[in-house]
């Protein structure tokens, strides 16, 4: 099974980087970036994971946060409803189950589609 890992570069840009390849070296975490083939120091209060398969109605990988807070993970909105009213919620990865934190209902994930990352 394919895991991808992102999280926000400390480095000037702030921008967020994907990758396969995660280090740990003295309470830092390093992502490698292939576009710019080095490793880059990343903010691991805002890493998340992508399990392989896992997508949304766009087929784009759904990430999930590592943070209680929800931090990094995606951002995600359901189609709309009669009434027009969509519902968003911010996908957490905990204790091995993927899950949406929502106040309520929220259909599968083939019906959801990204709408950003939760700051």
């Amino acid at each position: 099974m394919k895991v991808l890992n992102r999280a926000k570069a400390l480095d000037g840009n702030k921008e967020y980087i994907t990758s396969q390849s995660i280090k740990f070296e003295k309470n830092k975490m390093y992502l490698y970036s292939i576009p710019f083939k080095q490793w880059i120091e990343c903010d691991k209060s805002t890493r998340s994971i992508n399990f392989e398969d896992v997508s949304d109605s766009e087929n784009n990988p759904i990430f999930a946060s590592l943070s209680e807070s929800g931090k990094g993970g995606d951002i995600m909105e359901s189609e709309k409803f009669k009434n027009n009213m969509a519902l968003n919620g911010v996908v957490k990865y905990d204790k091995g189950r993927i899950s949406i934190d929502t106040s309520g209902f929220m259909p599968k994930f083939e019906k959801l589609k990204i709408i950003g990352i939760q700051k």
